[in-house]
């Protein structure tokens, strides 16, 4: 049975302090919808997701949680921010529910949570942050399966860049690599002990984000292995000696221009 609840308040909104938001124990987290007010998506920063005091994902502003959320095809409105642990884009409900944030201490042999939390910094520059949780929630579960996601910062020139420092662990598959710059990508390349999984131009993979029902982004570029859905898709991360990305840039790309990567895991929350 599905339900809808307000949940706890945040403490310490302010503006120049860290808001928190702590979920009630117990229940199974489809989605957490956070209102925000006299504080904009760009002033809220440093985004945590939290299980036990473990960061199992962050995103450098509410700008790009919107846009990856946007990317996903899940609804925006003005004020809101997302956060989707149940993914719809799966091919399967098993799928998609399978990925949800499940609380429950009453299954045996399922990991015990004792915390999770949402957490992040309210810009100094916000005029009178106001802030409200909400949370869809579904059958209780015990904790299984989640994704996640990593930052790697970057400094790409014209050329070839080859990537090699993705981090991999065991009973992990990573679901998709996302590159963000200001940079102009011809090409994207991924390589895995040795073997080419993917080496395509930028139009093509946009051509085939679209045709998968992904949106574009801005300075985004996007390998996504699991277009169709299917999470058996995901490339794994065991026995991985090497795993390397290679981003092509254009010509007249300055030296040394930032960027970086966010990647999406898929594990246990033991892994990563």
């Amino acid at each position: 049975m599905r339900l809808y609840q307000r949940l706890p308040s945040f403490s310490s909104v302010a503006k120049g302090e860290t808001a928190v938001l702590t979920f009630p124990i117990g229940a199974t987290y489809d989605q957490v919808v956070v209102k925000h007010t006299g504080v904009t998506a760009a002033q809220i920063k440093n985004i945590k997701i939290k299980v036990n005091g473990k960061q199992i994902a962050t995103f450098k502003h509410g700008t790009d949680l919107n846009k990856f959320n946007d990317r996903y095809q899940y609804k925006l409105t003005a004020g809101y921010l997302d956060f989707h642990f149940k993914r719809d884009e799966m091919k399967t409900l098993l799928e998609q529910r399978a990925l949800s944030l499940g609380t429950s201490n009453v299954f045996e042999g399922a990991d015990v949570i004792t915390s999770v939390t949402i957490e992040f910094d309210i810009d100094a520059g916000a005029a009178a942050p106001v802030l409200k949780a909400f949370a869809y929630q579904s059958d209780v579960a015990p904790f299984g399966i989640c994704t996640k996601n990593r930052h790697v910062p970057l400094a790409i020139s014209a050329g070839e860049n080859e990537i090699d420092n993705i981090v991999m662990a065991p009973n992990t598959r990573i679901l998709a690599v996302h590159v963000v710059t200001a940079a102009t990508v011809d090409q994207l390349k991924v390589q895995r002990n040795g073997a080419t999984l993917y080496d395509l131009p930028t139009d093509v993979i946009a051509k085939l984000n679209l045709a998968n029902g992904r949106n574009a982004q801005a300075d985004w570029d996007s390998v996504d292995f699991v277009l169709e859905g299917d999470i058996k898709q995901a490339v794994s991360c065991d026995d991985v000696q090497d795993f390397r990305l290679t981003i092509t840039a254009a010509d007249d790309t300055v030296a040394s221009t930032p960027a970086y990567l966010i990647v999406e895991y898929v594990s246990g929350l033991a892994g990563l």
